[in-house]
């Protein structure tokens, strides 16, 4: 995704608020759920169906039929990009934010710290700027978990990984974070990656 975001903002034709209007919109509907594992995904489905019913009810009480369902729909989607989205990794494509070096390596720290507190954690690693010896101000951090096999697990590694994201929302922080379902996962990245933990 981050390669079609650089093309858009490339596009010279494009005013910056419209390609950045546009960036926001793919981001806002697909929610890197193209990319994810089949378990994390589902489990990010499942909060979007709990949160509209929830939502639903409530409107439901208060408006048309059809208008409870669209602002549903609009409201559980939303919140879930906001507290379970890469919000501020998304940011750094534009320029909008800046983290400094010791920023990262303190939430590396703590990220190793906390995956050896969670048995369902097989492997944590990183990508991007941070394998490839280039991180700067302007770079996210991008992190891949691989969970342990089993359906707890699976829930536990994507509640983990969700208190993750909700966590670098509230603290402006550009994690790029993903659960994968097996070593498989990791084939998607075309680079050598960083081992953070290792619990195999």
């Amino acid at each position: 995704m981050n390669e079609l975001y650089k093309k858009i903002l490339d596009l010279n034709y494009l005013p910056r608020f419209l390609s950045i209007t546009i960036i926001l919109g793919i981001n806002w509907t697909f929610q890197s759920l193209l990319y994810m594992d089949k378990t994390e995904k589902l489990f990010k489905l499942l909060i979007d169906l709990i949160g509209f019913l929830i939502i639903f009810m409530v409107l439901n009480q208060l408006v048309l039929l059809y208008i409870a369902f669209i602002l549903s729909i609009i409201i559980v989607h939303t919140l879930n990009w906001i507290f379970n989205g890469h919000i501020f990794a998304l940011l750094k494509t534009f320029g909008i934010i800046k983290t400094d070096y010791g920023t990262f390596i303190e939430y590396i720290d703590y990220l190793k710290e906390k995956s050896s507190k969670e048995n369902s954690i097989s492997l944590v690693v990183a990508y991007g700027s941070l394998s490839r010896e280039k991180i700067k101000e302007t770079s996210d951090l991008d992190i891949r978990i691989i969970r342990k096999k089993g359906f707890i697990c699976g829930v536990r590694a994507c509640i983990f990984t969700m208190f993750e994201r909700t966590n670098s929302f509230i603290n402006r922080f550009p994690l790029d974070i993903y659960v994968g379902d097996s070593f498989e996962f990791l084939k998607k990245a075309d680079e050598k990656p960083i081992i953070i933990f290792k619990n195999v």
